[in-house]
């Protein structure tokens, strides 16, 4: 949006509507969807019914497609934080921790969509929920490039890299959901461990 052009009846309007996501965000990963009202936005708002509903005239479920809208941008930020890690000349044992940290990170922080939208993908679209795929495919499609570099590559036994790299995903993405107290006291250490396990399953 070019703020440039905006009035300052506008600003006020895009802030106030950024404040209702804000906090209906925090409301449905802390309640989730269904029990968190219209009344609990409002009420932590500070808005009347009415004045929420002029920013979002069809309620909470616009409010929440909103919310994962926004969720989804920030995922699509973070990944492209995470391929700039991605050099050729780094060792494997430093690419899979980074990968691992950074699976973890997009997915269990605090502010993360994702866990909600798992959790409440029969109130959207496929299409509205296909960027958590999306997301998991542009990781594991850095990942592939790396690993076919000339450094890596020769260091590897014949594998489907794909699939390699989806089941290393998938204990990141796991742990995102279940929590990390489910695979380690010490979750960097379950990290480095993992990451040890892999490079002895991958390299000749």
């Amino acid at each position: 949006m070019d703020t440039s052009k905006m009035t300052s009846r506008d600003v006020q309007a895009a802030e106030r509507r950024e404040q209702i996501l804000n906090i209906s965000k925090k409301l449905f990963l802390k309640n989730g969807y269904h029990a968190t009202s219209m009344r609990n936005i409002n009420k932590e708002v500070g808005l009347s019914e009415a004045l929420t509903y002029h920013y979002f005239p069809n309620g909470k479920l616009e409010i929440f497609k909103a919310v994962v809208e926004s969720g989804h941008k920030k995922s699509m930020s973070q990944i492209q934080t995470v391929i700039k890690k991605f050099q050729d000349h780094m060792p494997l044992k430093d690419a899979l921790v980074i990968y691992g940290k950074n699976i973890h990170t997009i997915f269990a922080d605090d502010e993360s969509v994702i866990p909600l939208v798992i959790r409440e993908r029969n109130l959207l679209d496929k299409s509205e929920y296909k960027f958590i795929n999306d997301t998991t495919q542009k990781l594991i499609d850095t990942f592939v490039s790396y690993l076919n570099n000339l450094k890596i590559k020769p260091q590897l036994k014949t594998f489907n890299l794909r699939l390699g790299i989806l089941q290393y995903t998938y204990n990141f993405t796991t742990s995102s959901i279940f929590g990390e107290s489910l695979f380690n006291d010490n979750y960097d250490e379950y990290i480095n461990e993992l990451a040890d396990m892999t490079i002895k399953l991958w390299c000749k």
